[in-house]
């Protein structure tokens, strides 16, 4: 349980290590034909969110996504207040539906994309491979930020709400 948790939350991207069988039917695969799209819109907090998970798929998969965008197979970013919302109740609610050809991530505030994009590295690290499942996520946020880690601000170790700074005692302060 602890390694999971420093591999999800420690500073950076370390490559992985682990070789995994060939992906079935039901998963989509992302490879360097992939370009991300839509990203931002103005917004400062999504275009660093999806600038880490660029940074992500090459330092830990080695994988470069296309810059250009001209691919189909694409990650898309968008914020939609009605097809983002999931419960109704908070600025971080996200939909990712992964397909074949695209992977789409709805945030319904710019809070909510950028949570999708780290939503969605998260789970590549999990998963330890650049492969995700096909179907629709639909996230909910459980805890307020100010009991988790905080996502979008430069941590500092001497700052006790910053998890690498204790993370041997972080899950069970929270």
């Amino acid at each position: 349980m602890q390694s999971i948790y420093r591999r999800l939350t420690e500073a950076g991207h370390e490559p992985v290590s682990v070789t995994r069988s060939k992906p079935n039917a039901a998963e989509t695969v992302i490879t360097g034909e992939w370009s991300m799209v839509g990203v931002g819109g103005g917004s400062r907090m999504v275009s660093v969110a999806a600038a880490d998970l660029r940074r992500c798929l090459r330092d830990v998969f080695g994988v470069a996504l296309s810059r250009t965008g001209s691919g189909r197979q694409t990650i898309r970013v968008a914020i939609d207040p009605e097809k983002g919302r999931v419960a109704g109740q908070s600025k971080r609610d996200h939909v990712i539906e992964v397909g074949a050809e695209a992977i789409t991530i709805t945030g319904v505030s710019e809070w909510g994309a950028a949570c999708g994009l780290y939503h969605v590295q998260r789970l590549l690290k999990l998963r330890l491979a650049p492969v995700l499942p096909r179907g629709d996520i639909r996230a909910i946020p459980r805890l307020e930020p100010s009991i988790t880690c905080l996502a979008f601000k430069r941590g500092d170790t001497r700052v006790w709400d910053y998890p690498v700074a204790y993370h041997d005692n972080y899950l069970i302060r929270v």
